[in-house]
């Protein structure tokens, strides 16, 4: 009977041992671990800025939080990211984590992972990022990714134009284009354009057609694009109103921008024989250039002559507020991730002050922090670039080629002059939905 007692307690015994031992092998329990150190959840990262430098920032990460993840950068390009991103899951791999823009976001937002709220609210997201940012905010819930730089659409001008026309003050308004447009557009013989003023009316030689028409459709009040909770998908609102009457703010948009690619009218300034709109900026002959802050490294490479200045984009008159075009670059979880808790650890790292300023400067961007657009800055450029974050407005489009190829045709469509602006829209609208159907 004793003996029986005697083998069953050793069983126990034993049973116990084994199991605390398993536990402690597996890293469950604290102890002896004879498998060494608890491994650190592996992260990949997609995204299109320099390899270089974002893999040294990638090796700064691991150690300032070591035990979180352990991240790796994979460079894809911007022409191709996306399409890459598509067929690797589709083969059951691709990242954990990937640097995306608004049109990405509406094209692949069902294989990313929103940021539930009981990990980061919506008060706390917007203070502590620029208004622009909650384009990110899912309207089924969630937060679709995390902010870091705003490259806002500014208006490079040339100070010898200035200087030589005797103008003091740089115009903070379209009508003030326009009132010195005289000063600043020569014409030659039969109407050949020798100096130009603004670079806007057409499409093919306008380098940021879909930034500036999107601009201009901002600032007249429309949305562009609008969520239908009904279908769960986004639908394009080009005129801005439901009305087809031809001064919606849709057409008054579009109106204002063909007026300068018109030889009848006062502001005639530009044409589809002229080059490229950067690069007569970068000779000397445009006065004012609307370009993306990104692009201040390039004009200045192009002509390290060109005596050029820069400001916030012109606004409509008597407005409240102030507004510009943005391309806004976020970093999203892949609702595939095998670590999808490490990988919200490394989005939140990349996002913090630390690193959004790094990566602000990387890109030639403005932070997408509040608390660091908040901080003095000496350089003048900077400055204007940072106000105009704060002022940034964006729309979540269904794509950029897609977008370019339908503005362009609204263009065209418009300078032949035989249909009127809002039938124009509405039939763009119609192509617009069509892409929206697809995702």
């Amino acid at each position: 009977m004793k003996t029986g007692i005697f083998q069953t307690a050793l069983l126990v015994i034993c049973g116990v041992v084994i199991t605390v031992a398993v536990l402690m092998f597996s890293g469950v329990l604290p102890g002896l671990n004879l498998g060494g150190a608890k491994a650190v959840p592996a992260v990949i990262v997609w995204g299109s800025l320099p390899e270089v430098p974002m893999r040294q920032m990638m090796e700064n990460l691991n150690k300032d939080y070591p035990e979180s993840f352990r991240a790796t950068y994979v460079f894809k390009n911007a022409e191709t990211i996306e399409a890459e991103f598509v067929d690797a899951l589709a083969r059951g791999a691709g990242p954990d984590a990937v640097l995306i823009t608004e049109d990405f976001a509406v094209k692949q937002a069902n294989k990313l992972y929103p940021i539930p709220d009981t990990l980061l609210s919506i008060r706390d997201f917007r203070d502590t990022y620029a208004e622009v940012g909650e384009v990110y905010l899912s309207p089924q819930g969630g937060i679709l990714a995390l902010p870091l730089y705003i490259d806002p659409l500014v208006m490079y001008y040339n100070r010898d134009f200035y200087g030589n026309a005797g103008i003091a003050t740089i115009p903070l308004t379209w009508s003030g284009i326009i009132k010195n447009h005289n000063a600043f557009t020569k014409l030659g013989e039969r109407g050949v354009i020798l100096q130009s003023g603004l670079a806007f009316g057409t499409a093919n030689n306008v380098a940021n057609i879909n930034a500036i028409l999107s601009l201009l459709f901002l600032q007249a009040g429309n949305r562009l694009a609008v969520w239908n909770s009904t279908t769960a998908k986004y639908s394009a609102d080009l005129l801005g109103s439901n009305s087809s009457d031809r001064l919606s703010p849709g057409a008054a948009a579009l109106d204002f921008y063909t007026a300068f690619a018109n030889p009848i009218t006062i502001t005639y300034s530009w044409n589809e024989s002229m080059p490229l709109d950067k690069s007569y900026f970068s000779a000397g002959k445009l006065a004012h250039y609307l370009g993306f802050a990104s692009e201040l490294a390039e004009l200045r490479n192009r002509n390290p002559n060109l005596n050029l200045d820069v400001v916030l984009v012109p606004q409509r008159d008597n407005v409240a507020k102030k507004k510009t075009f943005a391309r806004l670059t976020a970093v999203a979880l892949v609702k595939n991730s095998r670590n999808l808790n490490a990988a919200y650890q490394l989005a939140s790292a990349l996002a913090s002050a630390k690193y959004d300023a790094e990566l602000a400067q990387l890109a030639s961007a403005s932070p997408a922090r509040r608390d660091l657009l908040d901080l003095p800055v000496t350089d003048p450029f900077q400055t204007v670039f940072n106000k105009s974050a704060l002022a940034s407005v964006t729309w979540l489009n269904p794509g950029r080629a897609e977008t370019k190829a339908v503005f362009a045709e609204i263009i065209r469509t418009k300078n032949l002059g035989r249909m009127a602006s809002a039938l124009i829209l509405l039939e763009a609208t119609e192509k617009m939905n069509i892409i929206y159907s697809r995702f």
